[in-house]
């Protein structure tokens, strides 16, 4: 099947020829309301996706200047829209209404964050304290080695024969 051989499939890679397409692809990358794959671009400009490879690659560099460049205009004209639908909700939405204050500044979500400043001396007191605990919860325990227990040590981790598991301080045994 013999395909036609368009303009653009002809061209010399010069930045500067068949113009319209590029500048269309330009447009078309930098628009991020364009939601085209760029095959449907090929195919409603009637140029290869291999011609279109070969100038991306051959002009790497200027196409993703000009992209960013068009890229700022397209965010400007894209932000004005949003802002104008969001005007528009502002009289019946109340989620609207609390997006406006919060891209005005004038609503900022509080979060809480709570630092403990110990000195040294408290810290060491609260590990004394939990030291002591867990030698209570020992004592409690008994020195008999629990089932499976070759050794003889207390397993710290296990739940004391007949026990919930929870002691009154809060201490799992």
């Amino acid at each position: 099947m013999a395909r036609e051989t368009s303009r653009a499939d002809l061209e010399d890679g010069d930045w500067k020829s068949n113009r319209l397409w590029k500048e269309l692809f330009l447009d078309y990358m930098a628009n991020p309301m364009d939601v085209r794959t760029e095959v449907e671009f090929c195919k409603e400009n009637a140029i290869s996706r291999v011609t279109l490879w070969r100038w991306k690659k051959a002009n790497h560099e200027e196409v993703f200047k000009e992209v960013q460049r068009r890229r700022k205009i397209y965010t400007a004209e894209l932000r004005a829209v949003a802002s104008k639908a969001l005007v528009k909700k502002l009289g019946t939405d109340t989620n609207a209404i609390k997006l406006a204050f919060q891209l005005m500044g004038d609503l900022v979500e509080k979060t809480e964050s709570r630092v403990e400043h110990m000195s040294h001396e408290d810290k060491v007191r609260r590990i004394n304290d939990l030291l002591s605990k867990i030698e209570a919860k020992k004592a409690k325990w008994g020195s008999e080695p629990s089932k499976g227990d070759s050794d003889g040590e207390v397993q710290l981790g296990g739940i004391e024969p007949g026990g919930t598991g929870e002691s009154s301080d809060g201490l799992q045994p």
